[in-house]
């Protein structure tokens, strides 16, 4: 077997296993899913499991980093972000920066390190990971308002943490070829000048080069109307703006996140037709997951376990610095930019986002890339803390978002709503087992007497349970809503999938298919926002957009409808 195919069966394996244990591990211990195959990882790596697939950093930052930034950022909702620009901008810039700096000169003390060194490790651990939070935040019913500022501010300020580590690791690297001490080789102010300069170019030249990169792959949209092409066209630019980016120096992660935005916000409504956006959305929602799944179980094989243990109090003091040093600039930041906020981001909220900066792959990626100019047991200290600081923060932080979210009071579901949620659960369970009765009885598997049994025993507890939900209802308003517009979401999400499986069947095509599925996203979106889209077409005097279609033919779709003998209604009344 060539190495080739020897990797190519590990990474099939790796997959399988990690997704059959990761889920179901997530699902019995009720943890995200991305934590659980980290704990995969570390378990596979504690017992030893051999494997040629190793983590590298261009694994990270040239595979799997410019498609999860691109997924991320087609999918962030920039009606939202544009609401929180602010705070997410002064965290992912200033905030980082202010905490790189706190960091490197605590980190001097604590570590032992010169303070460019504490510095370089800093800018390596600070930039943050959403991933595992927000699959938490979505779970849990968190404010979206929250997911949105944290999952923005994790794919912007990954560019600027890569932009200031290129540059410090550029003076460290070029003490060390020449034998000195890295502070006598520049000044603070030196530093500064160069750090400022290296940032405003690396993020200017990002924000351009996606920015042009997305218009000229949206124009390609737009002339042509096809799904496959569409896909490669999203393809051709993740990777081909992070790469022409990097290439001119800029920033490579904010010029993929940028190209995302734009396709997000304007490919999806008008360039892709409706087959398209489907095809385009799934095949990007399955990369990420693959990717995902791929890179935290390598994150929990490559973690130095032996070199984890040895130095575990230097771990566990770094991760709290880490922790301290994040907190200290979001509360400043976000209530400086809460002055300037139409509605302000109250402080269990920044409770929220402090604890919400989880440290994984954009660390293990810088630190696998140090290069061999460092002396080894610099690199191997450096990578001990990384990989020790990502695993610590991923499940300290990231096993105790959901109980945090109770403790403030941030979960959009209160005690009513949850039993609710236990009632319809129940309910559902009764009405599953009526059904199966009767269906074991018709097959003549289940005697009457039984059945008889089943049902009024299951009878008396399905109305027991319509009537508790009927009174929670009249009792808890709040409760009804949030039942009125799940309900809703899930009627209009069937309405959508019932449209999109007549598009690509092929019963309705151009323009007709576009209003169609418009239409349906418009209502999803008012629901998401709080909306009831039923009692809003009721006071509106909505009118279908198809009904434009009919008048040409003269037919009243609005003549009464009558009732047959048995009171079921027929159709229109014939005249």
């Amino acid at each position: 077997m060539s190495a080739l195919e020897t990797v190519l069966v590990e990474l099939v394996v790796i997959l399988l296993i990690a997704a059959t244990v990761g889920v179901a591990l997530a699902r019995r211990a009720n943890i995200p899913y991305t934590i659980a195959l980290l704990l995969v990882g570390v378990g596979a790596s504690a017992i030893g499991l051999s494997h040629t697939i190793g983590l590298t950093r261009d694994l990270i930052l040239l595979v799997v980093l410019p498609a999860l930034l691109f997924q991320g950022g087609a999918n962030v909702d920039l009606q939202r972000l544009r609401r929180n620009l602010l705070p997410v901008v002064l965290l992912a810039g200033p905030g980082l920066v202010l905490s790189i700096l706190l960091l490197g000169a605590i980190g001097r003390y604590a570590f032992g390190y010169p303070v460019l060194v504490s510095l370089l490790f800093a800018t390596m651990i600070l930039p943050t990971d959403a991933v595992s939070v927000v699959a938490v935040f979505e779970d849990l019913g968190a404010p979206k308002r929250l997911s949105t500022v944290v999952e923005s501010e994790s794919l912007l300020n990954d560019g600027v943490g890569v932009a200031l580590f290129t540059t410090i690791l550029a003076v460290v690297v070029e003490a060390t070829r020449r034998g000195g001490s890295p502070a006598a080789l520049t000044s603070a102010t030196d530093l500064a000048r160069t750090v400022g300069f290296e940032l405003l170019i690396a993020s200017v030249g990002g924000f351009l080069v996606g920015v042009a990169a997305g218009h000229l792959v949206y124009r390609a949209m737009v002339v042509a109307d096809d799904a496959m092409l569409g896909v490669s066209l999203t393809v051709v630019l993740a990777y081909g703006s992070y790469l022409l980016a990097d290439a001119l120096g800029a920033s490579g992660a904010i010029a993929v996140v940028v190209a995302g935005l734009f396709i997000g916000d304007r490919g999806e409504t008008e360039a892709l037709d409706p087959q398209t956006r489907i095809t385009v959305a799934t095949t990007w929602s399955a990369v990420a997951f693959l990717f995902n799944t791929l890179l935290f179980v390598l994150i929990g094989l490559e973690t130095p376990i032996e070199a984890f243990v040895d130095s575990a109090a230097l771990v566990a003091i770094a991760f709290v610095l880490v922790v301290l040093a994040r907190a200290a600039v979001v509360y400043p930041l976000v209530s400086a930019a809460n002055g300037w906020l139409d509605e302000s981001i109250a402080r269990p909220s920044q409770h929220l986002i402090a604890w919400s900066g989880l440290h994984a792959s954009i660390p293990i990626a810088l630190v696998l890339g140090l290069p061999t100019d460092l002396p080894v047991a610099l690199r191997e200290e450096l990578r001990a803390l990384v990989f020790g600081v990502a695993a610590l923060s991923l499940l300290v932080q990231g096993l105790t978002i959901g109980p945090l979210l109770d403790r403030l009071g941030l979960v959009q579901r209160s005690p009513p709503e949850e039993v609710y949620r236990l009632l319809t659960a129940r309910l559902r369970g009764v009405d599953a087992a009526i059904a199966t009765a009767s269906e074991l009885h018709r097959s003549e598997e289940l005697p009457q007497d039984l059945y008889v049994e089943f049902c009024e025993t299951y009878g008396r507890e399905k109305n027991r349970l319509e009537t508790a939900i009927s009174q929670l209802l009249d009792r808890y308003p709040s409760v009804r809503r949030r039942a009125e517009l799940a309900g809703e979401r899930r009627v209009l999400e069937s309405e959508k999938d019932a449209v999109m499986a007549a598009i690509k069947a092929g019963v309705v095509e151009g323009r007709d298919a576009d209003r169609l599925l418009e239409t349906v996203d418009e209502r999803l979106e008012r629901v998401d926002a709080g909306e009831s889209d039923v009692r809003r077409l009721e006071e509106t005097a909505f009118r279908e957009f198809w009904t434009d279609a009919i008048d040409a033919y003269d037919l009243d779709v609005d003549r009464p409808w009558r009732d047959d003998e048995d009171g079921a209604a027929t159709g229109p009344e014939e005249t």
